[in-house]
């Protein structure tokens, strides 16, 4: 039956199979694929910021996905400084936004004097 298989189609693919299988596990095996396999936890983050709770969880899966696809950066310092990078990214985007929003209410504050003195100056063109 085994020498029967082999030689067959079905016996033949199954065996690729296993040959193409194995050599995904071989390709991957260093890959992060949970969180403990992380070369950090969260005490080290909570060492590293100021995260609590939620935070803490966020950075870890951040870190997981990062050391998945760069399972040669899957140090301790490696993963603490794109935290830190990721940190500042976040207030420069914050700070960005809230400049954004200051500068569109005052474009729409000028719109609007700009709009009123309009109006004024047509009346008073108007009334001469």
């Amino acid at each position: 039956y085994c020498d029967a298989m082999a030689h067959s189609e079905l016996g033949q693919k199954s065996a690729k199979d296993v040959e193409l299988f194995y050599a995904y596990y071989i390709q991957n095996r260093n890959r992060c694929m949970c969180i403990s396999q992380l070369a950090l936890n969260g005490k080290d983050i909570i060492d590293a910021t100021n995260f609590r709770g939620k935070q803490i969880q966020e950075a870890l899966n951040m870190c997981l996905k990062y050391a998945f696809y760069h399972p040669e950066k899957n140090r301790k310092e490696e993963l603490l400084n794109i935290i830190k990078m990721v940190i500042c990214l976040r207030r420069a985007l914050a700070r960005l936004t809230r400049s954004c929003t200051k500068l569109l209410n005052g474009l729409t504050t000028i719109h609007s004097l700009s709009a009123d003195v309009s109006v004024r100056l047509l009346t008073h063109d108007l009334f001469l």
